[in-house]
């Protein structure tokens, strides 16, 4: 039988119960001097510095999103080939024999840099979330899977991107980087996440402050429906312009979502918000618009990728699917 579905009060409060800070959330060596009996507040000094000397991260899946575009397709198509995927969330999307989502938590699943990997959702598709959860039959990623509802009911309203990213950052433990994947997109086979991390790990002995997002190719016609980043030569991110018109920049690099955002820049998300508190969804709902705004005022490089795919429409789901079926 189906539990009763939580209120969105009593659903919070047991979100923060699962993910607030305890001793258990500590790093190891906190732990350790908390039990030969060192003082709570000499303990807090020695944490933050382990904190900065181990590089340490949560990973947040925007998963929240109604794929209209997608959903209209899968309307207009009379083959009946597509029926299994209707209704069905885009990360929940076979690709090959596993979903887009079950692709990025099993890369992260071992990594020893990310703690928790938290699933930023909606109402319509939490108990489809809650199911695949289940049904990944691991504990260990049971326990480092938090699944978020955002409460939204349908496209109209939605809470954006950027939004819930913020929700997701404030029910997490305490952590110095969060790494940002759009729950739609995924990379070539050849794409190292290892290699990404340290990267960011490299950028941050130079500058604490500094964020990672990554870049690949886009055709011409591409370029005025995606995200475009301008390169210094050191690839640090110069202008980022967010759906422009081709004429206004020589550069065809395209800036998917999947970032890795310092503790600095994460501060930045809730002034960015304060600032469009008044605007419409779209100023809020592209994750790039936070981008742009974070390039003005914090250092952010850039780390290129072979190719993506964005599960968009059923073309690219398509293509994407072909690529990763055996």
């Amino acid at each position: 039988t189906t539990s009763p579905k939580p209120s969105k009060q009593e659903w919070l409060h047991s979100q923060k119960l699962h993910s607030c800070s305890s001793d258990s959330n500590l790093p190891s060596q906190h732990r350790e001097l908390q039990s030969t009996g060192v003082p709570r507040d000499c303990t807090a000094a020695i944490s933050q510095s382990v904190r900065i000397a181990v590089f340490s991260m949560h990973a947040v899946i925007l998963a929240a999103g109604y794929g209209t575009r997608l959903t209209r397709d899968l309307q207009e198509d009379t083959t009946g080939e597509w029926e299994h995927i209707k209704n069905c969330p885009k990360p929940l999307l076979p690709l090959g024999n596993k979903p887009l989502i079950t692709r990025w938590v099993l890369m992260l699943r071992d990594l020893e840099d990310i703690d928790k990997i938290c699933v930023i959702t909606n109402d319509k598709f939490y108990q489809q979330f809650v199911t695949w959860k289940a049904e990944l039959a691991d504990e260990y990623l049971e326990r480092k899977i938090i699944l978020y509802n955002d409460f939204s009911t349908c496209n109209e309203d939605r809470l954006g991107a950027v939004t819930d990213l913020q929700q997701a950052i404030q029910i997490l433990p305490s952590s110095c980087n969060v790494l940002v994947i759009a729950g739609d997109t995924m990379f070539r086979q050849d794409f190292s996440l290892e290699g990404f991390l340290e990267r960011m790990k490299d950028l941050q002995v130079e500058e604490k402050t500094a964020s990672l997002i990554c870049h690949t190719e886009c055709s011409e016609e591409a370029v005025r429906k995606h995200g475009i980043v301008e390169l210094e030569q050191n690839n640090r991110v110069q202008r980022f312009l967010e759906k422009p018109d081709p004429k206004t920049t020589t550069s065809r690099f395209q800036s998917p979502c999947f970032y890795i955002l310092s503790e600095a820049a994460q501060q930045l998300i809730t002034t960015f918000l304060e600032i469009h508190e008044e605007s419409n969804i779209e100023a809020k709902d592209a994750t790039g618009k936070f981008v742009k705004f974070l390039v003005e005022r914090l250092p952010v490089f850039s780390y290129k990728v072979s190719g993506r795919f964005d599960l968009g429409n059923l073309t690219s789901y398509c293509e994407a699917n072909t690529y990763f079926s055996p």
